[in-house]
């Protein structure tokens, strides 16, 4: 009988150095082998190995996008099933689903290189700030983050805070400046009323927060910090503060606004700017869009235009002017349309 060390042996001799045929090749003795712990080990790790190979030196590999397809098909489908509040079957599709990814491992950080999920182009930038990474970056066309996302939020839904927690903490692992995974990563805090980490994780998100839409959502987590906390004057600012980037939370806002109301025995008022900024000042929430992200979007935005490199240069002072409605950053995209 082979012993475990042959059969790997066996199996890198050969290896055809085909990228597309080694990685099917691979995977086939991983189903050959499942039975046998030590051998689907080892074939996770070279079938890892392989991918990253891959994602370091090919931009497109069938097999792979065959398999993004597949994932995103299947997401769909989980999707589905939550409209319809099918969360049983829901969970059940997606447990498969990273069963078989996990199955065949997912590509691994090497000496050279990091890979990651970027949704656009500004969450590079604020990666390339906020951590300094020493590799070159790479990005994988797996869906990885999506796919823990997803696992992570419909256990929020099923009331499995830590569950999802852990799964949500594999997204940022893909992706670590991403608004939506940082964004169900503290709900789970919120839910389990742990409101301290909840505050600081928000005030953390800030420093993500790139659209007047993720601006307005951080405001309103606040606001119910603070709410819970009854520093009703905080809460009230901070409420104003989301309505003042993004009014489609109107309703929820009213509402929050109102039970204030109800409890103070007051009427709620819009707090004028001087005491927005003295409340801002006692509590120690911000006033405004994170300066840093201000910096990079305006940085980046008048560079490409020096460069002559119109959809760029639109790209960034959009999000600038979107967080600050600057004048004369309205007129530079005015001209350049």
């Amino acid at each position: 009988m082979k012993t475990n060390d042959i059969i790997m042996k066996d199996i890198e001799n050969k290896l055809s150095g085909d990228l597309e045929k080694d990685i099917l090749f691979v995977n086939s003795q991983a189903k050959t082998y499942q039975n046998n712990k030590e051998v689907l080990r080892d074939c996770k790790r070279l079938l890892s190995r392989l991918l990253s190979e891959y994602e370091n030196n090919i931009k497109s590999f069938r097999p792979t996008q065959c398999l993004e397809a597949d994932i995103m098909k299947t997401l769909d489908e989980v999707k589905l099933n939550l409209s319809k509040k099918d969360y049983s079957k829901a969970l059940g599709i997606t447990e498969d689903l990273i069963t078989d990814i996990e199955y065949f491992g997912t590509v691994e950080e090497n000496e050279f290189n990091e890979f990651l999920i970027f949704d656009e182009t500004f969450e590079e930038i604020l990666y390339w700030f906020l951590f300094k990474p020493q590799k070159k970056i790479c990005q994988t066309i797996i869906p990885y983050t999506n796919v823990y996302l997803t696992y992570g939020s419909i256990l929020i839904i099923l009331g499995k805070y830590k569950e999802a927690r852990m799964e949500i903490e594999k997204a940022l692992r893909w992706n670590p400046v991403n608004f939506e995974i940082n964004r169900a990563y503290n709900d789970t805090y919120r839910f389990e009323n742990n409101w301290d980490k909840f505050y600081q994780l928000t005030l953390d998100i800030f420093k993500i927060a790139f659209t007047p839409k993720n601006l307005a959502i951080c405001f309103s987590n606040l606001g119910t910090f603070f709410l819970e906390k009854e520093k009703y004057p905080a809460a009230i600012a901070c409420y104003f503060l989301s309505l003042k980037y993004d009014d489609k939370e109107y309703t929820f806002i009213q509402s929050q606004l109102f039970y204030i109301s109800t409890i103070t025995n007051k009427v709620v008022e819009k707090p004028s700017w001087e005491e927005m900024k003295k409340l801002s000042k006692e509590y120690g929430f911000p006033l405004y869009p994170n300066e840093d992200v201000l910096g990079l979007a305006y940085y980046n935005g008048i560079k490409a235009l020096q460069e002559n490199k119109e959809n760029p240069a639109k790209y960034f002072l959009s999000i600038y002017f979107n967080l600050t409605q600057d004048e004369e950053v309205k007129e530079i995209l005015e001209n350049l349309d």
